[in-house]
């Protein structure tokens, strides 16, 4: 046990040292990286004893990824039949007998740790194929009407439970977008309430179990930065360009590179305006900078490129738009306004203003 535990220190110091210049952005928006999933499938008595016939099951499932190796998700499923999926093994070990085409309601809390990406790492896109582990809790609760109403009342028969689950789940990235999947989770479904007869125990046993497969579909919602998915900055070709840029000269505050801006012949003036990273909202600096302006000016803004194209392009319109609204409320009139997208620095977070 002592070397499997050593074994493990080691391969997962080398995964962290591996991507030690890899960092992760930060989730911006509430939905970034969660995903809606319908499934459905079918179980059996995991002791076997009488696998046939099987348990249909059908739910709906809403995850959201932390990190692209630790998530979260919230699962409800609905079961359908009774073959001693409401085992509680009175007297002869004979399930009560079932009155409703619903079995019962599961809603559970499950996490996800997905090995794919913790083992050979995260290259900033989802792989055609990843291996996830899962496990949590949730509440049973079962919609049966019982033949058997006196055992019932004595509490023999529990209408609410406590559950666990434990799944491999097997995912299939079927668009170069990423924006949708299908995966095959095999698993097993815990009963950990048992009735008066056992003294309301909580414990894992196999009597008391379902082994399952469920299969099922799931949509990415789109994220803040343009993407389906986690995107990832290179720590390291970052702090090289920024040493390059710091031997030409330029000022580095906080997150920001502020390189030196040429000013063209045919411009009078240039006056230069720095953004956060993914941000389109001047600062108290950039609006000191703006108030110097006046007359007619032309107004060209620019991303860095940790974003895809399409979002570089959208987040620099944006912030040529925040400073024209600022310069036409002091009355400066704007010829253009145009975001360009990424330049070829990783500084350019930067709107250029032409006086013209």
């Amino acid at each position: 046990m002592k070397k499997f535990i050593f074994s493990f220190v080691v391969m997962l110091m080398a995964f962290v040292s591996a991507n030690a210049q890899v960092a992760r952005e930060i989730q911006r928006g509430i939905l970034d990286n969660t995903s809606i999933s319908v499934q459905g499938g079918i179980t059996t008595p995991l002791d076997m004893n009488g696998a046939f016939p099987l348990n249909a099951v059908a739910g709906l499932r809403l995850s959201k990824e932390f990190t692209p190796v630790f998530g979260a998700e919230i699962e409800a499923n609905v079961w359908f039949n009774d073959n001693h999926f409401n085992r509680n093994w009175i007297n002869n070990n004979v399930s009560p007998n079932v009155k409703t085409f619903v079995t019962a309601t599961n809603v559970g809390v499950n996490s996800t740790i997905n090995l794919s990406n913790l083992f050979c790492g995260y290259n900033g896109k989802p792989r055609c194929f990843e291996t996830k582990i899962v496990a949590g809790i949730g509440w049973l609760h079962y919609w049966n009407k019982y033949s058997n109403a006196e055992e019932f009342k004595k509490g023999y028969l529990d209408k609410n439970g406590l559950t666990a689950k434990t799944a491999v789940n097997l995912t299939f990235n079927v668009d170069k977008n990423y924006k949708h999947s299908i995966f095959v989770e095999p698993g097993i479904f815990w009963n950990l309430s048992y009735s008066k007869e056992f003294g309301h125990t909580v414990q894992f046993n196999q009597k008391y179990a379902q082994l399952g497969v469920v299969v099922g579909y799931t949509y990415h919602l789109a994220c803040s930065n343009g993407t389906h998915h986690f995107v990832l900055h290179d720590v390291g070709a970052l702090n090289d360009e920024i040493n390059r840029l710091r031997s030409q000269g330029a000022q580095v505050i906080t997150d920001t590179v502020y390189q030196t801006v040429e000013v063209p012949a045919n411009c009078k003036t240039r006056t230069v305006v720095y953004f956060a990273f993914d941000s389109a909202e001047l600062s108290d600096e950039a609006k000191a900078e703006l108030n110097n302006i006046n007359g007619s000016v032309s107004i060209e803004a620019y991303a860095s490129p940790e974003g895809n194209s399409n979002y570089n392009k959208e987040l620099s319109q944006r912030r040529a738009d925040a400073v024209a609204r600022y310069l036409t409320a002091r009355g400066v009139t704007i010829r253009n306004a145009v975001g360009y997208g990424v330049k070829d620095e990783t500084s350019n977070r930067i709107v250029i203003v032409n006086l013209e």
